[in-house]
């Protein structure tokens, strides 16, 4: 059976700024103090916001539909496949296009998502766009305009805290999940997804050489980029949680230990004690 990602494929032959299955003027948006912190990197986010939405010839926007979609469906296969089901209320922080937060808010077990960026047109003109087009339930989101490093500023309590690709970006990872768990519900857990990590034993590959040397343009570009091992995440989470690794067989566990190249991990925190 295809699924509802699968099913959206074509519903977008227009650019993206005129697909507006939504009215604007409904969307919840709380700015926090915060704002952003790193100008640099809200720029470059800004002037991506402008391209996808005016930018892209029909070619190039078939391609990138794509993509989301295929990611859509990789997160539903991946959460059905850990027995991961996120309920109650959800906070969703580094949302960016806030698919994660799409996904999981088609269930009518989840009461309601607040999505956490630092870029105010993204969470206004392209977010609503993606949740729409993935078949979300926009009536559960509020958006908050802040720097998760930040994350003290939010003042409400969930039962899920997640991220996709978003752990990498933080500052300080080790206060960052201090603070984290008092915004849980007793009984609350945090996902993270997507996160890109180096194998533990680190060998002069070609791919890493290049992962490297990514990451280190994005910084010299005012970025705020960074690449652990799994092992880091973990020492992140530190003994406040107790740390559930998603890959499931011996073949996506080996490849934790040593890889030709950088791949991507998804865990579960539990605190410590719930």
């Amino acid at each position: 059976m295809a699924s509802h990602s699968d099913v959206m494929l074509d519903k977008l032959d227009a650019p993206f700024r005129d697909y507006l299955p939504f009215d604007p003027s409904t969307l919840r948006v709380q700015r926090l103090n915060s704002g952003a912190s790193n100008a640099a990197e809200l720029a470059n986010m800004d002037a991506f916001c402008a391209r996808i939405l005016d930018g892209y010839t029909l070619g190039r926007y078939l391609n990138a539909k794509r993509g989301i979609a295929a990611t859509a469906a990789g997160i539903e296969t991946l959460l059905a496949r850990a027995g991961v089901k996120p309920t109650g209320r959800i906070l969703e922080f580094g949302a960016g296009t806030c698919k994660l937060s799409a996904v999981l808010s088609r269930s009518p077990d989840v009461v309601s998502v607040d999505c956490m960026d630092f870029s105010e047109v993204l969470l206004r003109e392209i977010a609503p766009r993606v949740i729409s087009w993935l078949g979300g339930d926009l009536a559960k989101f509020r958006f908050l305009v802040g720097d998760m490093n930040r994350i003290d500023e939010v003042q409400d309590r969930y039962d899920w805290i997640v991220c996709f690709g978003a752990v990498h970006h933080l500052t300080v990872p080790e206060h960052f999940f201090v603070r984290l768990r008092e915004r849980l519900l007793p009984g609350g857990q945090v996902l993270c997804l997507d996160e890109p990590a180096f194998p533990e034993i680190t060998l002069p590959f070609e791919a890493i050489r290049r992962y490297r040397t990514a990451i280190h343009t994005a910084r010299v570009a005012g970025e705020n980029e960074h690449a652990y091992k799994l092992s880091e995440y973990r020492r992140f989470a530190g003994p406040g949680y107790a740390f559930r690794d998603l890959a499931l067989t011996p073949g996506e566990r080996r490849i934790r230990t040593f890889s030709t190249g950088p791949f991507q991990t998804n865990f579960v925190l539990t605190p410590a004690g719930a």
